[in-house]
Order: structure tokens, then sequence, then C-alpha cells
């Protein structure tokens, strides 16, 4: 005959009696179900803003990679030269989505040279290249940016001006002094 052994059973609690401590196993899974719960909140959130566009990098930063790759170019410094600036517009406009002017700038004594598609954090941006009578470059860099950091800056040697306006940032950089840089921003600022 079999006799009537205790097992590990867990009895439900009834009306009236004292709550139930919980055992060390079920301390355990709980903590352990609460930390995935916190990792999976906030891999989400992550992955939101990738989709949706918060920039991880400083708008500046990244305007600064690119120019210090493209403006040591010798033969491919820019795509489209100034001459299919028609056509730099309609590209830019399709990839980037807003009504792109590339900037006059020659009242500043600078010459459009030419432009390029580049990326920042996956996202198209506008890099644009001018030149003054000194062979000075100047770069005007332009994306979609969360960033809220806009006035004059340097990186690297380089000075920046920068600005954002309707959900995109916008930069000026170049070993071009900062009050020409301020004066050119002020101006494309008010233009965009």
């Amino acid at each position: 005959m079999m006799k009537n052994s205790p097992r590990n059973y867990t009895r439900p609690i009834k009306k009236g009696d004292k709550s139930a401590k919980m055992i060390g196993s079920q301390k355990a899974a709980m903590f352990i179900l609460l930390g995935v719960g916190v990792l999976m909140g906030y891999s989400a959130n992550q992955m939101v803003e990738k989709v949706f566009g918060k920039t991880t990098l400083n708008i500046n930063q990244i305007a600064v990679q690119a120019h210090q790759v493209y403006s040591k170019q010798d033969n491919h410094i820019v795509e489209l030269n100034a001459i299919d600036q028609g056509q730099i517009e309609a590209w830019f406009s399709n990839s980037i989505k807003y009504g792109f002017k590339v900037p006059n700038l020659q009242k500043f004594g600078l010459e459009f040279v030419g432009a390029r598609l580049t990326v920042a954090e996956a996202k198209p941006a506008a890099y644009l290249l001018y030149i003054d009578d000194d062979d000075k470059q100047l770069a005007f860099f332009t994306t979609r940016s969360k960033s809220n950091n806009n006035g004059a800056n340097q990186i690297k040697k380089l000075n920046l001006y920068t600005w954002h306006k309707d959900g995109f940032g916008y930069v000026l950089l170049g070993k071009v002094s900062q009050t020409n840089l301020q004066k050119m921003g002020d101006y494309l600022s008010k233009d965009k």
C-alpha cells in the first residue's frame, strides 16, 4: 500500500489564510522576467529611434567626417559639377525629400564647384563644395536632424556654423574665419 508522502506541493491560498511566502526560485524567476522586460523595452526604444531618425551623432561630427573624406579627393571631389545645378537640385529633392536649392554664395566670393549625395546615419545627406579665390574650400552639408546645436563651433581645425529648421540640420564648414561663416550662415538660415 502506498503511503501518503509529503510532496513539494503548495496548496492554493484559501480565504482567511495568511499570504504564502515566495520561495527562492519564484523570486529568481520574477527578477529574471523583470530584467527581460526592461531589456525588451529599451531595445524597442532604440529601434524606434533608429527608424524615426534620432541622430546619435552630432550633425557637426557627421559633416566633418564627410568633409575629411571628400575634400581630399583629387579627381572625384564631387559627383556632379556646378554646371549640372538643375540635376543636382532634382536629385537631392528626390533623395532628401524636400525642395532642395543650391545655396548661392557668390556675394561672399565663393564659387560653387559641385555636389555629391552622401550618408548620415543611414539617411541621405547633401554635400556641396565651394571654393574661394585663394582655393580655400567651404562645404555645405544638410540632412534630416533632430539635434539642436546651433551657432559657431570648431572641430579638427575646421570652423563650422550650424542651424536647424523644419527637421533638417545645416552646416557650413571649412578653413574660413568664424566671422565670415557667421555672415554666410545668417544669410542662408534666413533663406532656408
